[in-house]
């Protein structure tokens, strides 16, 4: 019997990671066409016809984007990674490698109550599967460099609970105010593009600070 070590080097699952998202990030602008029959004469009306489809890539790249800023900064603090972690990974970019998928929904059906939900509920898991992958971490000390204090856990939770509350009301908002709910998810994803601009509360930097044997 061929035995094998449950802890593996995280430099793969971080290869592995950014092959998918740079799939994904292809797939999304592969799906911006002008419609059949476009001429010079037509070309300023089949421009403006296409505008959703570049809307909803525009916001797609970002939050595809965004995940990827997240994962790549967190996995430069793995110290190693066991089967449960590359099983919650792969769940995680599941739901990333569905966006395409979902966004190309929405820019068919900009304002369709379902096509708005299906999208919100993509984002909502692609939150949720990052924050079992956290949670994971954080009751798994052994495979991360430093210390995720109780002080950093309750900051994430509540980092990842109002991003999940704000999708979930951009959801429900479909049914009744479909541009409501994407304006909600566009703010949420430009929130959190300036919050990566920022490390003054990066769970990651504290955690890099704590290996050091630097106090905040």
């Amino acid at each position: 019997m061929v035995c094998y070590d449950i802890y593996m080097d995280s430099k793969r699952l971080e290869a592995f990671t950014d092959g998918v998202f740079a799939i994904v990030v292809t797939l999304l602008v592969l799906d911006i066409k002008l419609p059949d029959g476009t001429t010079a004469d037509n070309l300023e009306n089949n421009i403006i016809h296409i505008l959703p489809s570049l809307g909803t890539y525009f916001l797609s790249f970002l939050v595809v984007g965004l995940y990827w800023i997240f994962h790549h900064r967190a996995s430069h603090y793995f110290k190693s990674s066991d089967t449960p972690v590359l099983w919650l990974n792969l769940v995680y970019l599941m739901f990333i490698a569905l966006i395409p998928f979902s966004a190309s929904m929405l820019s068919k059906f900009i304002y369709t109550p379902w096509a708005i939900l299906f999208y919100g509920v993509n984002l909502l898991l692609i939150t949720l599967s990052g924050w079992l992958i956290f949670l994971y971490l954080y009751r798994h000390k052994n495979l991360v460099q430093g210390e995720i204090t109780p002080e950093i856990f309750r900051a994430q939770r509540h980092h990842y609970l109002k991003i999940a509350y704000l999708y979930a009301i951009g959801i429900i908002s479909g049914f009744y105010l479909p541009r409501i709910s994407i304006y909600i998810y566009v703010i949420v994803t430009l929130n959190l593009i300036l919050g990566t601009l920022s490390t003054k509360f990066s769970w990651q930097r504290r955690i890099k600070n704590n290996t050091l044997g630097v106090s905040k």
